[in-house]
């Protein structure tokens, strides 16, 4: 009885450092996911920012000028790209 309480005593001890182990490689991995989405959101929003400019721009363009005929696809496109 003695030897099959050590050896479940062992063997819990094995899985925790186990456990212990791979708890300790998450940490990190997920500080690095964090850290992308950060730089990936960042990229993102630069490609963006000067369609947003040029939409407002030609917009206000169409807008000021009463014999052209607003696309409603514009209105569409500065919706999308204003979400926040």
């Amino acid at each position: 009885m003695e030897i099959m309480r050590n050896n479940v005593r062992t063997f819990v001890e094995q899985q925790q450092f186990s456990f212990e182990t791979l708890w300790n490689k998450t940490v990190p991995s997920e500080q690095m996911k964090k850290e992308f989405l950060v730089v990936a959101a960042h990229e993102l929003q630069t490609p963006i920012q000067p369609i947003i400019n040029i939409v407002d721009i030609l917009l206000s363009d169409l807008k000021n000028n009463t014999n052209c005929i607003l696309n409603p696809n514009f209105l569409i496109l500065q919706k999308d790209v204003q979400k926040d």
